[in-house]
């Protein structure tokens, strides 16, 4: 197990939350049992609500305070393998003992995250004596219990790309100069800390200045999962995972909140989970947006919009759109399918890597047919912007026959020429058109896949536009 947070203190906090049993009906695994740290006794949640009460209420809600309970149900009640991640400091002096002589210590409460609270408590609530911001938001914490064959969404997420803040915004956000500023333009979809910190729960913003990668947060369970309540976002009736935001995002309805599009605080904070930073940022396909922003193409986020069908340069037409749209868990129909637990052999699948399982597209397609129609549309998707590129190639090369001097059709930053009367606003509005769909196409990510009907239909409008220049 990798931990990732620092400080000696924490990591002890930590490390005796758990004795680290997995609730395994096939066998046992174990780790290391320390010691829990000096005079640092579990309470109780009856304990934690009396300065807590909204939370406790909350927690209620949720399965983890029935832990104990769904043990029993399957008579699995009194199996020590289970009793460490199904109830409050299992196998330690001060912990759940059985359900007779320590019957307030069932299910998962506050000090299974946030570490024994007798010190906390006797010092009258003084927050460095248990596990708070931005600790308490690593992945190890639920991945103590939620991993092996039976639930290995800890095991699972490991391996996906959410694990670490991309490489070049960790310099950017610990740099000791623009280090704050970026914080607030990048923070909301690319650190865990502010995403959590400010953006869901209004606390004061991390200092991220001169931290490593490792020591972020990224996109850790917590950011997406609310630990403390349910919520009810989940898509599937009777499902609950404490969501923070919905499965389901539908424009008419929730339409970009708050006026400017362009602005942070309204894109970051669209009620769909992965939509949070899964959009095009404010990405603006009029012309008027086109003339303006010239650095740069859409951001590599732009998914949720493209599922739709929203953001691209169109033609004042109804664009046709892929019935994906239309799915009720939207990105998670294929990006967190699950399996149930079969097997050590074949064990449960929670979705947590992120990555395609073509089993999520039945009942609408078999696992070939869907094999079959991804491969083929990009395929085709690639071939269609490969084709607009050699177009573009070739626009600059005639604006140069006429006279303009070499052109290059390409943003600012991407090699192209700087912005101003000498550069981008050479650059007729039909190019800016057409590259702009170019690379909202490609920036998705998924040539094609989330929505291959309006994949085609944006590279279609952006080859009419080179029409209309008489481009080859």
């Amino acid at each position: 197990m990798r931990w990732r947070v620092s400080g000696s203190m924490w990591m002890l906090v930590i490390l005796a939350v758990f004795t680290v049993v997995t609730c395994n009906q096939g066998g046992v695994t174990t780790g290391p049992t320390l010691p829990l740290p000096s005079g640092g006794r579990y309470v109780g949640a009856d304990t934690c609500k009396n300065c807590h009460q909204t939370i406790y209420d909350e927690v209620q809600t949720t399965r983890h305070s029935q832990a104990l309970t769904s043990l029993q149900q399957i008579g699995f009640g009194t199996n020590s393998e289970c009793l460490s991640c199904h109830t409050l400091g299992y196998g330690f002096e001060s912990g759940f003992k059985d359900a007779t002589s320590t019957p307030g210590l069932g299910g998962v409460q506050c000090e299974n995250c946030h570490g024994p609270g007798e010190q906390h408590v006797s010092s009258g609530g003084d927050k460095t004596k248990i596990l708070t911001y931005p600790g308490i938001l690593a992945a190890s914490l639920c991945g103590k219990c939620h991993t092996d064959a039976h639930h290995p969404t800890y095991d699972e997420w490991e391996v996906s790309s959410h694990t670490k803040v991309t490489e070049h915004v960790a310099g950017y956000l610990a740099d000791p100069v623009n280090g704050p500023a970026r914080l607030v333009s990048c923070g909301p979809c690319h650190s865990g800390d502010y995403r959590v910190m400010v953006m869901e729960n209004a606390l004061a913003s991390p200092n991220l200045v001169g931290k490593t990668r490792e020591e972020m947060t990224a996109q850790t369970c917590a950011v997406c999962h609310d630990p403390h309540k349910a919520t009810g976002n989940n898509a599937a009736e009777g499902e609950e995972a404490q969501l923070r935001h919905k499965e389901y995002w539908d424009p008419e309805q929730d339409p970009y909140q708050g006026g400017d599009s362009t602005d942070i605080n309204v894109y970051s904070r669209i009620d769909q989970v992965c939509g949070q930073c899964h959009n095009r940022r404010g990405a603006d396909p009029t012309d008027a947006g086109l003339a303006m922003n010239t650095s740069r193409a859409a951001h590599y986020s732009v998914q949720l919009d493209f599922l739709l069908g929203l953001g691209g340069v169109e033609d004042g037409g109804s664009p046709a759109l892929s019935e994906h749209r239309f799915t009720p868990r939207q990105c998670a129909t294929c990006h967190v399918s699950m399996k149930e637990y079969e097997s050590e052999d074949n064990p449960a699948i929670t979705g947590h890597t992120f990555r395609i399982r073509l089993e999520g597209c039945s009942p609408c397609h078999s696992i070939s047919d869907a094999a079959a129609r991804m491969l083929n549309t990009k395929s085709d998707i690639e071939a269609k912007l490969a084709t607009l590129k050699n177009r573009l190639d070739a626009w600059g090369v005639q604006a140069n026959i006429q006279g303009k001097g070499a052109l290059s059709w390409e943003y600012s930053s991407y090699g192209g020429p700087s912005s101003g009367a000498t550069g981008q606003d050479l650059i007729p509005i039909q190019i800016k058109r057409a590259r702009y769909n170019y690379y909202y196409v490609e920036h998705d990510g998924s040539f094609g896949v989330h929505n291959a009907k309006y994949a085609r239909y944006l590279l279609l409008v952006a080859n009419q536009q080179l029409d209309a220049l008489g481009v080859p």
